[in-house]
């Protein structure tokens, strides 16, 4: 048959031409044990010009069967066409088995890269591939031949070679000769089907006799919905003796699809009958197995002798599959003993098209009905089940399927059969709270059966955050419903999540005073919430449980409600307990209240030292059953673990002092002079302490050695004499504070080589004026000791001497104190959160930071206190500090004087850009062009003179424009688009947000088809580089902070993603609404969503520092102004200062009433976007109006109108105003006089967001598409 004449795409993308044309008989099998040379030599002059190398060592053995044939590429072909080139293709050959490549247009040194599977059917066989010239516009029959290349099969060996080989001239493809050249890069892979069997299979599939295959028909079959299976039953062995004389006379039925399609002949008196009879069998699409029943022929019926089930999904296309199958009965109840195998030899030649269509959906209209009713959508398709064995020995069971999630279900129609196929899709609502989607499959109640009710045969039950969000055929085993029950077989199912509304997961309210105070003592914080349970082992007197969970930790115990009947309970229980030292586990118990008492059917023991701290864990547990010899799972659990502050031993050998360090510290105590004897201090202005001291006795020796805190070095090894000692020793210390003292001890040393414990004299050099990782050299005053008591008083010894070092200090505080915007977690663990700036307030009174001999300031330092002393003395410095009975009042004419100097440099820049116009009219009216630059410019340059920290994040939405020589920011000034250039396609649907990674030149844009696109920009046609996938719901929101990207989307979830690896990072939950706005800070995320709450997050620690209840209608955006948040709700727009609401120090209520600055009102209803530029905020509301406010006065300045319908988005480029609305246009303004000076059309539905960079604007839409505007 010419493979010519079979219809293109007539045949399933999985099945070759080759395979539906594999001969019948394998045919002779001929040794291919020759080396590489041996296989050269023997090609002769097909395989003339042939170099290369074998790249996998060659195996002794049968030889291959198939080939996988890569054309890679070629090099110096013919020039065919008139430009000097060609257009190649290559045609790869063995007998009527063909495939090809595609054509490379006008090049003479094509790659292809191409691979393509041969079937080698008959020995003899040459693989051939051969290079043509195809012309434009001409069929196959104008194409120019370019050479081909010619291998013998017989010489190939199984393994893998890559090598260059020739082209060469040939008759059967060109008529007149001609000289060819080039060369072309082959990979061939040589396989054994046979490989690896032994030789008595090999004999076997042989031997056994194969259907004469008809192509043409198989091909009709698979038009009309038809696969082709081809079975030859080989025979049977140690089947049941089911005769009086201890045998049988077996025969085999074939059951497809319900039907009865094949029968052997019966065997006489045997329990190892031979068949060898072939059956050819149409496969329909409600097949998901082959059943083989076996039975004994009697003169009057027949005996089951058992069956067996061939899953048509284990057959791949077109292979010859031998296997024996176990024979098992149809029921538990049958008595008789079922033995033996039957041999089957089967090949799926094509497979039947899959019979289930899943519905379509509009994801849209789903995202918007769980916005507004909190529902969900799966798909749950049953395709079919394999395996069942019912109540009846003697029939097929009665069964039928349930699919249930929450208290949507679904039923399909009942089906006699142990593999019944259904294809029945089932679109169920999930309810807020649903976790599981269980599938039974029963049995129906019949009196034949002896059932008056139906029965469960088996269960399956499937996490809804599992299902793919494209449909996933999957095969799931049944189990039984309780612990006793017995289950066999398997159900495929087709899953399908459209929206799936999470469990808001209810985290415990943290009380930071509690913690500290735990800290203090000694005592972990852990905060848990039982989420829920899925999967439990049923009872064995109901098949369900009244489940609750008790969590155990030390001695302190607490539990959740108990939920009534369920085998997928959610609980969302928050506990929290403290962590005694020397607590490493925690218990998590599961019981079942029903009937008398609560009786515990499964544990679950989590060791706490695998915790981090203050690094959330939510994840499922296995728990078995409570008796420890009793290995079996009895379900799942999911808790969300937050080790907040881990147990601490106040005990320094048991704790560790290296655990506490925050650096490191290098002294060289080098050399000292003039000690032992007293020099005069008349100059320090401190008490002097006179008191007795250690005279120096002749012969005595003077060793050093260094202490910071409570870590304390050994004495030098060789004493030196004074007064002029050199030492020259190296001291290695751990630095636990910042501001901690480095002391120089001298001891003596008498004759006996005895050391005193008491230091003959101290140096102190404070360590928290050093600069990190340099090298300073000093000159330290040597004193005579005196008692802890004076030193905190500010006493000082007698002075006895001097001491050169040499000290480095090296600081590692686990964050950086120059970054700006991000709150950072204490070094020491103590829970705490604050600003770099705040960072030496709290080591001065963090209660877990070490060594209280640091030298600290006093905190009334920003207001002129100038004491410093040691941090333990510091409670009695502020009882008799100047500044701590005046310190509020003098704080509040602080920021006082700082309010009216910002109004002063308000109103100086007003005045300047007042006389900058005067003087840009005045140029214009007398005519002249003004040389020195735009009055924009001067303005700019004055504001950002005046306001360097002015320019926000990208994730605030501020549209800035990069400038480079190209793109001046005069050219940005002026700049206005002339129409669309480009339109980016690729969503699924409709466009919701946009941001920018400046780092890598990538726009990024967020869709309600849960995914985020990665754009480069870099070029003029921006091209998609990527897409970012996980989100559960539509993606509302994107903010870029670095390389680093924030996403926001309406499953209520944030994720960080890296932008250079293209990967998620982090994962952010906590809020219970969508997420409207995103803006990140440094090392600071704050996001605002439609639960009327704003969280800051930490996005080194993956952790929520700050919760914010607005009491408003929602929150809808986010702004941010040196340190002003700016977020809208309602009619209402609220200022934040960010100092406060990022404090950890300050409760919920203070934060709430003392962060906020002010309440601006005066705008209609629905404030949907906002914008700052300066100390001016721009918004944007549904009376199709933008508004704009001096937040010096919190007042209305102007207001612009020329939308038709409200406005969505507005942001600002250089000098423009862009606002995009409803009425489907975008408009420019001039930020200067409010005109509109530009309007842009042609998105086919709303405006939902504006990015500009590049002096390029892009605007998305819920028309599915962005436009690029130039």
């Amino acid at each position: 048959m010419n493979m010519t004449s079979l219809k293109r795409g007539s045949l399933p993308p999985n099945i070759g031409a080759a395979e539906l044309l594999a001969s019948n008989s394998p045919g002779p099998v001929k040794s291919a044990s020759l080396d590489a040379s041996a296989a050269m030599l023997s090609m002769g002059p097909r395989g003339a010009g042939r170099t290369g190398r074998r790249m996998s060592q060659e195996m002794q053995g049968p030889p291959p069967d198939t080939l996988i044939v890569t054309v890679m590429k070629a090099e110096g072909v013919l020039a065919k066409d008139k430009g000097g080139t060609s257009d190649p293709f290559a045609e790869v050959k063995i007998g009527r088995q063909s495939h090809k490549t595609k054509a490379i247009p006008k090049t003479v040194n094509p790659e292809w890269n191409e691979t393509f599977t041969l079937d080698i059917n008959t020995p003899g066989s040459v693989l051939e591939v051969v290079l043509f010239d195809q012309d434009k516009g001409l069929i196959m029959s104008g194409t120019e031949f370019l050479g081909c290349v010619e291998i013998q099969v017989d010489s190939l060996s199984v393994g893998v070679i890559e090598d260059w080989h020739t082209l060469q001239w040939s008759k059967q493809y060109q008529k007149k000769q001609e000289n060819v050249t080039g060369r072309v890069l082959l990979r061939i892979e040589a396989k054994c089907s046979t490989e690896g069997k032994s030789a008595e299979e090999v004999d076997e599939l042989k031997k056994v006799p194969k259907p004469v295959r008809d192509v043409k028909k198989a091909e009709q079959m698979y038009s009309q919905g038809f696969g082709t299976l081809e079975v030859t039953v080989i025979g049977a062995e140690r089947l049941m003796a089911a005769d009086r004389g201890g045998t049988s006379d077996p025969y085999l039925e074939l059951v497809l699809g319900g039907k009865k399609v094949g029968k052997t002949q019966t065997q006489k008196k045997t329990l190892n009958p031979k068949w060898g009879e072939v059956f050819t069998l149409e496969v329909p699409q409600r097949a998901v197995c082959l059943e083989v029943l076996v039975h004994d022929a009697d003169m009057v019926g027949s005996a089951f002798l058992g069956m067996a089930c061939v899953n048509l999904d284990d057959l791949p296309s077109g292979k010859d599959v031998i296997k024996s199958y176990n024979l098992h009965p149809r029921s538990f109840k049958d008595k008789n003993p079922i033995s033996g195998t039957v041999r089957l030899l089967c090949n799926y030649l094509t497979h039947a098209p899959m019979g289930l269509q899943m519905p379509k959906v509009d994801k849209t209209a789903m995202d918007a009905r769980r916005q507004k009713l909190g529902v969900g959508a799966v798909t749950i398709g049953v395709v079919g089940c394999a395996g069942l064995m019912g109540s009846d020995p003697a029939s097929h069971p009665h069964v039928y399927v349930e699919v249930k999630v929450g208290e949507s279900r679904g039923m399909t129609e009942p089906s006699t059969s142990t593999c019944p196929c259904w294809n029945q899709p089932f679109l169920l609502d999930v309810a807020t709270g649903c976790q599981v989607a269980e599938v039974t499959v029963f049995e129906k109640a019949s009196a034949i059966a002896m059932l008056s009710k139906d029965q469960v045969l088996g269960v399956v039950s499937v996490l809804l955050s599992d299902m793919p969000s494209e449909p996933s055929f999957e095969w799931y085993p049944l189990v039984g419903l309780r612990a006793s029950d017995l289950a066999t077989g398997a159900v495929k199912l087709a899953l399908c999540a459209h929206v799936i509304p999470e469990i808001a997961v209810e985290r415990p309210r943290r009380d930071m005073n509690a913690v500290k105070d735990n800290a203090s003592r000694g005592l972990g914080t852990i905060e848990v919430t039982v989420v829920a349970a899925k999967q439990l082992v049923g009872s064995d007197e109901t098949g369900t449980r009244e489940a609750m969970v008790g969590v155990q930790v030390g001695q302190s115990r607490q539990q959740t409600e108990k939920m009534d009947r369920s085998l997928n309970p959610v609980f969302n229980k928050p506990m929290t307990f403290k962590v005694d030292p020397g607590v490493s586990v925690m218990k998590v118990s599961v019981l079942d209240k029903g009937g008398k008492g609560a009786k515990e059917f499964g544990m679950v023991e989590i060791d706490l030292e695998d915790l981090e701290e203050d690094d959330e864990v939510d994840d499922w547990w296995c728990f078995t059953a409570p008796d420890r010899k009793d290995n079996r799972i009895m379900g799942e659990i999911r808790l969300c673990l937050n080790y907040v502050s881990k147990t601490v031993y106040t005990d320094p050998a048991a704790l560790g002092l290296q655990q506490q360090a925050i650096g490191d510290v290098e002294v060289i105590v080098i050399a000292g002079r003039g000690i032992g004897t007293e020099v005069d201090d008349g100059g320090s202005n401190k008490a002097l302490v006179e008191g007795d001291w250690n005279r120096l006795q002749p012969g005595d020796l003077l060793r050093v050695q260094a202490q910071i805190g409570e870590a304390i070095s050994e004495a030098s090894p060789v004493g030196r004499e004074a007064p002029t000692p050199v030492w020259n020793e190296k001291f290695a210390l751990k630095l636990p504070h910042p501001s901690s003292v480095l002391e120089v001890h001298v001891v003596q040393e008498d004759v006996d080589g005895e050391v005193s414990m008491v230091p003959f004299g101290t140096g102190q050099v404070p360590l928290g004026e050093f600069t990190d990782g340099a090298q300073e050299e000093q000159w330290i005053e040597l004193r005579a000791p005196i008692p802890k008591r004076l030193q905190n008083q500010g006493s000082v010894g007698k002075l006895i001497g001097s001491i050169q070092v040499l000290v480095t200090v090296r600081r590692n505080y686990g964050f950086n104190l120059e970054l700006l915007g991000g709150l950072v977690a204490c070094p020491w663990k103590c829970g705490t959160h604050f600003m770099p700036d705040d960072a030496m307030t709290h080591f001065m009174q963090c209660p877990l930071a070490p060594d209280p001999t640091a030298q600290v300031s006093c905190v009334h330092m920003a207001i002129g206190c100038q004491f410093r002393g040691p941090r333990h003395g510091m409670k009695e410095h502020l009882a008799v500090c100047a500044f701590e009975p005046v310190k509020g009042v003098v704080r509040g004419y602080v920021k006082e004087i700082r309010s009216l100097r910002k109004t002063v440099e308000g109103q100086e820049e007003e005045l300047t850009m007042l006389r900058d116009r005067i003087r840009g009219l005045e140029e214009a009216l007398a005519g002249r062009p003004d040389t020195a630059g735009s009055a924009q410019e001067r303005h700019k340059a004055k504001r950002a003179q005046l306001h360097p920290k002015e320019d926000p994040s990208e994730g605030a939405g501020l549209v800035e424009f990069e400038f480079t020589a190209e793109v001046t920011r005069e050219k940005i000034i002026k700049w206005l688009p002339k129409g669309c250039s480009y339109t980016l396609e690729g969503h699924t649907d409709g466009v919701l947000s946009l941001g920018h990674v400046n780092d890598f030149n990538k726009l990024l844009s967020g869709s309600a088809d849960r995914t985020v696109r990665v754009w480069d920009i870099s070029q003029h046609e921006p091209v998609c580089d990527g897409e970012l996938k996980g989100h559960r719901g539509g993606v509302t929101s994107i903010a870029v902070g670095g390389r680093r990207a924030v996403t926001g989307s309406a499953d209520c979830t944030m994720k960080i993603w890296d932008m250079q690896q293209m990967k998620e990072s982090g994962k952010f939950q906590g809020h219970k609404g969508l997420i409207h706005g995103i803006i990140v800070l440094g090392d600071m995320a704050i996001s605002a969503s439609q639960d009327k709450c704003i969280k800051i997050w930490d996005l080194r620690l993956g952790d929520c520092v700050t919760t914010l209840e607005t009491r408003s209608r929602g929150c809808y955006g986010l702004a941010a102004h040196d340190v002003k948040l700016i977020q809208a709700s309602g009619s209402k727009i609220f200022t934040w200062d960010l100092r406060k609401i990022a404090s950890s120090t300050m409760n919920e209520e203070q934060r709430n009433n003392f962060g906020r600055y002010d309440t601006l009102t005066g705008n209609a209803t629905g404030v949907y976007g906002h914008q700052m530029v300066g100390d001016r905020l721009y918004t944007s509301a549904v009376d199709n109006s933008v508004r704009l406010w001096d937040l010096r006065s919190m007042q209305v300045k102007s207001k612009i109108v020329g939308h038709s319908d409200f406005v969505r988005t507005l942001a600002v480029a250089g000098e423009r105003l862009i606002t995009g609305s409803d009425d489907k246009s975008i408009r420019i303004w001039d930020l200067e006089f409010h005109d509109c000076t530009k309007v842009l059309r042609g998105h086919g539905s709303y405006i939902t967001a504006i990015k500009a960079a590049r002096a390029r604007l892009f605007s998305a839409s819920m028309d599915k598409t962005i436009k690029v505007w130039e």
